[in-house]
């Protein structure tokens, strides 16, 4: 019995062809895209694994700029040769989608790990995190030396380094995936002044504002990654909505000694660098953060090495046996703040007058400078055939009136109070006044 073939518009079951793949399980489902685990077919029943990403039909009809993403994430991580980053080697159009083919990387992702380790209460060992760290700066100098069929730089920034997005292989290797939001010169679609795309709680400063952004974004980006997986803390534990954002961006991430009892000296110093607001304090390059922490690797007498990692990795509970992984990982279980957590810790001990100043300032500048579409979370994955698809608005404007409202609210909310305020000091004037005059 011969495999059935794709059909329009319809999400494709196990033993479905589209080209000439077939269909073993989906990945994943979520508003941007599907992942299928498919069979490479060929000559003499050769077959080989691989993951195909599937753009949803309706796009096509519906949302132009969302296939022109698609299209140069496919354009620029085929550009790409280097062993951490994902490799992408064939593309193609079936019926009404079109799809691009990627190796299957078989692992789990950092944001898995991170997770096991706080179910299981357990730290990253510091070689472990600093050889992750290690990996990612090889695939991002890779990524930001990119150039074309020209010579001619991409002067490409990932734009998403984050915990989801970098993948510990069941090889003990590191793989840096998913540049469908990447900057980049030649891409088709580009983001618009004043729109921003990342996870929040991994933006630098500079894309929080929604100013441009280089390769010193990214390498921010990993100062997070090396602050999270050494203090198993983030530098600001909570980062919900623009506003709060904008309020972190405008503040210096606390030092890692402050918050780790016994944080090495020299790994503060490179984390500190990374993680400074001043674009021109931080490194310049991912070479020279790759070399600063070989160097610290060296001092400190840390073994480095993927056999080492895929150890520990199974000895958390985390089977990488064949067909048992995910190529992309569940994201962090994620609970909802109190109003406190709300802004940064280094704001907590604040008058509260600064605070809802800088709320407020937040909020008001959220909702008439910047227009965001975040894709914090875009993707949700499991690998249960019945879980649904993230529900996704068909375009960005619906998000945006929503946005509009709710910080139109909250200004409205803090000038009710202020109003509140002098209304009661007039008050209090008045009832004075009253009683000066002679009776």
């Amino acid at each position: 019995m011969f495999p059935s073939v794709s059909k329009p518009g319809a999400t494709l079951s196990p033993g479905s062809r589209i080209g000439k793949y077939e269909v073993v399980r989906t990945l994943a489902r979520g508003g941007m895209a599907e992942l299928y685990l498919v069979k490479n077919l060929g000559l003499h029943s050769f077959e080989s694994l691989a993951v195909l990403k599937r753009l949803p039909p309706h796009y096509l009809v519906s949302e132009p700029n969302v296939v022109n993403m698609f299209l140069d994430e496919a354009q620029l991580t085929a550009s790409l040769r280097h062993p951490n980053i994902a490799q992408v080697f064939d593309f193609g159009e079936d019926a009404d989608s079109y799809f691009f083919v990627m190796e299957y990387v078989e692992g789990l992702s950092l944001a898995q790990l991170q997770k096991k380790c706080r179910m299981a209460r357990r730290r990253f060992p510091l070689a472990m995190a600093v050889q992750i760290v290690l990996g990612v700066a090889e695939a991002l100098e890779a990524a930001h030396d990119a150039r074309d069929a020209q010579g001619q730089p991409l002067e490409l920034v990932h734009r998403d380094v984050s915990p989801q997005n970098v993948i510990v292989t069941a090889h003990g290797s590191i793989k840096l995936i998913d540049f469908g939001i990447a900057r980049a010169r030649q891409r088709r679609e580009r983001t618009e002044t004043g729109f921003i795309k990342g996870k929040y709680a991994y933006m630098s400063p500079e894309q929080i504002r929604a100013e441009p952004v280089d390769r010193q974004s990214d390498l921010f980006s990993l100062g997070l990654l090396l602050y999270e997986l050494t203090t198993m803390k983030r530098p600001h534990e909570d980062t919900v909505g623009p506003a709060m954002a904008y309020v972190r961006s405008e503040i210096d991430c606390p030092d890692p000694r402050t918050v780790c009892e016994g944080y090495s000296e020299e790994l503060a110093g490179i984390v500190n660098r990374l993680l400074s607001r001043d674009r021109s304090e931080r490194f310049k390059t991912a070479r020279e953060v790759h070399e600063a922490l070989r160097l610290f690797s060296a001092t400190e007498g840390l073994s480095l090495s993927p056999f080492t990692l895929r150890e520990w990795v199974e000895g958390i509970d985390a089977p990488l046996a064949r067909g048992s992984g995910s190529w992309m990982g569940q994201d962090a279980e994620v609970r909802a703040p109190s109003l406190n957590e709300r802004l940064p810790r280094a704001l907590t001990n604040q008058p509260t007058s600064v605070m809802r100043g800088l709320a407020l300032e937040a909020s008001t500048r959220a909702a008439t400078q910047y227009d965001f579409e975040v894709l914090e979370e875009q993707e949700e994955f499991d690998d249960q055939p019945e879980a649904k698809p993230v529900a996704r608005a068909k375009n960005g404007r619906g998000r945006r009136i929503a946005g509009l409202i709710v910080a139109s609210f909250f200004v409205g909310l803090c000038v009710l109070v202020a109003l509140l305020a002098v209304q009661g000091q007039l008050d209090y004037a008045v009832s004075s006044a009253l009683e000066l005059l002679p009776s």
